[in-house]
């Protein structure tokens, strides 16, 4: 598979081994990112350094994240909204942790609207755990392309 369209490319299918496989690449690779981040900035990484450098990962890591969501919405026979949504969340909830110089935005917001906001994103991320990586694509060819198991069209 092409990494290049894996993490860079919007068109065609991905199915779920595939989908799975390239974001946990993803989630292993935040750390190293991070480090990255923390000492080409000069910041010790157990300092304010890192969790800069983690919100700027995180900003950084949205574009493949958001590229395999989308490709996997289209296997599902989607459009992709969860992509769309999950996005601006996620840049959000970075630029805020970058803003407010914590790691834990929810502390620094008073209640309730801590938990206003919290739970439907978490909502949002249970919805996209199951909706991408649980629930099987289209069988056959879809709008978006062919079957990336290769089966064959429904008759």
């Amino acid at each position: 598979m092409d990494a290049k369209w894996l993490f860079f490319g919007s068109s065609g299918r991905l199915a779920r081994k595939p989908f799975w496989f390239a974001s946990i690449i993803l989630l292993l690779l935040s750390p190293w990112v991070w480090q990255g981040l923390a000492s080409a900035f000069g910041a010790p990484a157990l300092t304010g350094g890192l969790r800069i450098a983690s919100s700027l990962a995180d900003l950084l890591l949205i574009w493949p994240n958001v590229m395999l969501i989308i490709k996997r919405q289209h296997d599902r026979g989607q459009y992709p909204w969860l992509a769309w949504t999950l996005a601006p969340a996620v840049a959000a909830f970075s630029v805020a942790e970058l803003a407010l110089g914590t790691s834990d935005v929810f502390d620094a917001i008073p209640e309730p609207y801590g938990t206003i906001i919290a739970v439907p994103f978490l909502i949002l991320i249970l919805v996209a755990v199951v909706e991408l990586g649980f629930r099987r694509g289209t069988r056959g060819d879809n709008a978006y392309g062919p079957d990336p198991l290769g089966a064959a069209k429904p008759s």
